[in-house]
């Protein structure tokens, strides 16, 4: 009697696990993803850039909605900006997004003109019944990174007159992401003659063999930019 007490006890809980694991097999699952995370360059990447999410359904499961929505990293509440509803098209809850995103169909997000301040994390969220019972949300997210090549954002004096024996200082800023290295050359080619600490260009005790070209030169993994300032000794 314990036996078969214990056998029937073991057949259910079989047929349970059974049960359970077709039930997570069956669940919705993604066919296509955004690359993880999506990297773009400011000024290189300036055309339309989509994020493409493509899912498969069961047979006994059909989509609710399907919500499009962005955070900034290290945000916990996401904003929903764009939804649609089974067999529809998406709609931007706001006309403020028009100018940043468009969408198509099914699943497809639509990055227009970007920039570095789109450093989102962009997550697709889709709700739907199994079975006419609601289930719990499924969802992907894919953090964008935007890099910036250099750009000057303070050039250099174009053309500096000193005395023999003064000395002068010139100044090279720029911006990018990730931030750039600034080199400073004379004619070229790097001189032993002059320091430089950061973008700063110094020179001491200015002699004759000073007289020229110095480029700043400021560079990132995605670009370069420079800035030339003529040297020049006044003739008394």
């Amino acid at each position: 009697m314990a036996a078969s007490l214990l056998f029937a006890i073991r057949s259910s809980l079989a047929a349970l696990l059974m049960f359970v694991t077709a039930q997570q097999s069956e669940a919705i699952g993604w066919s296509k993803q955004p690359t993880k995370p999506t990297i773009l360059v400011e000024g290189i990447n300036n055309t339309d850039q989509s994020l493409v999410w493509e899912f498969f359904l069961e047979s006994n499961e059909t989509v609710q909605n399907v919500l499009l929505q962005r955070k900034k990293p290290g945000e916990k509440n996401p904003t929903t900006f764009a939804s649609r509803l089974a067999g529809s098209s998406f709609t931007l809850l706001d006309g403020t997004y028009r100018k940043e995103y468009g969408t198509s169909l099914p699943n497809t997000l639509i990055l227009r003109n970007v920039t570095n301040d789109e450093e989102f994390i962009y997550l697709i969220v889709v709700n739907y019944i199994k079975n006419n019972v609601a289930q719990p949300r499924k969802s992907d997210q894919v953090e964008l990174i935007v890099y910036v090549p250099p750009k000057i954002t303070k050039e250099p004096v174009k053309q500096s007159e000193v005395d023999v024996g003064q000395n002068l200082m010139l100044s090279c800023k720029a911006d990018g992401d990730p931030t750039p290295k600034i080199i400073w050359t004379k004619d070229g080619v790097p001189f032993k003659q002059f320091t430089s600490s950061g973008s700063d260009l110094h020179l001491t005790n200015v002699q004759r063999e000073n007289v020229g070209s110095y480029r700043c030169t400021a560079t990132n993994a995605y670009g370069s930019a420079t800035s030339i300032a003529v040297v020049n000794i006044n003739c008394k």
